[in-house]
């Protein structure tokens, strides 16, 4: 029950944040684009349990002035992940995989000051795209049999951040943040689970 209500809630939040961007004044609306690591933690990370290794990632996203403290926007992000190599010497087999994530969100980010170096906190709400593949490869008399596995999965995660933005210019921001993201339910099943983002990017100002 509680998570069908996070995912109406989510629903919901994720139709008011697009209708407030769909039609705001262009000289209201920035667009972004960001790139940095995704460190996978916990049980995403475990070695024993197959977790993801160290990946990479970007995004886009689009966000509306709410007033001279407040954002609230829309997000497209893709990660990829290496995988832990597990090897079975009882069964002569080993299993390699590689993880990726698509999260679709809105967010609210609160700046803590107006003008120069200006810090900011936020929420990020949506929608996480979950794709596990897996390669097992079993050798019998000398030969190498592989077999591929893919399995997806949707759930909903938030994301809470905190960074800094700095302007170029006029219509040009600087930005780096540091982004803690937990999904409410992994592959299969399993989780929830968790990993940091380590972003910079660039925003670009409408209306100047």
């Amino acid at each position: 029950m509680k998570k069908f209500t996070f995912s109406i809630a989510s629903i919901i939040f994720l139709s008011l944040v697009t209708y407030n961007i769909a039609f705001a004044q262009l000289e209201d609306i920035s667009v972004g684009a960001n790139a940095g690591l995704a460190i996978p933690i916990g049980d995403f990370a475990s070695v024993t349990k197959g977790g993801a290794t160290m990946g990479f990632g970007g995004g886009l996203h689009a966000k509306r002035v709410v007033d001279e403290k407040l954002t609230v926007g829309l997000d497209f992000s893709y990660f990829s992940f290496g995988g832990t190599d597990i090897a079975d010497p009882i069964s002569s087999s080993s299993t390699k995989t590689t993880y990726s994530i698509i999260p679709i969100s809105v967010f609210a980010q609160w700046y803590l000051t107006t003008e120069g170096f200006r810090p900011f906190v936020g929420l990020d709400l949506g929608y996480y795209m979950q794709t596990w593949k897996s390669d097992v490869t079993v050798s019998m008399f000398g030969i190498n049999t592989t077999t591929p596995n893919v399995l997806t999965f949707n759930k909903v995660g938030v994301a809470a951040f905190v960074g800094g933005a700095y302007p170029l210019n006029e219509q040009i921001d600087v930005f780096g943040d540091l982004k803690y993201h937990y999904i409410t339910e992994a592959i299969a099943g399993a989780g929830p689970f968790s990993f940091i983002g380590v972003e910079v990017g660039v925003d670009y100002k409408f209306g100047e």
